[in-house]
């Protein structure tokens, strides 16, 4: 089962370092959640 915004994208640079702060402050394993928003961040 996948969230609704699980394909939202943020245009804006100012909300995508917010929303990485507040999802690594928020994690259970931060490694594995900072490799995830690296590969977000490649694409």
């Amino acid at each position: 089962m996948r969230l609704p915004w699980d394909e939202w994208e943020a245009t804006n640079e100012e909300v995508e370092q917010v929303a990485s702060k507040f999802i690594l402050a928020n994690c259970y394993n931060p490694q594995v959640a900072g490799s995830i928003l690296q590969e977000k961040q490649q694409e």
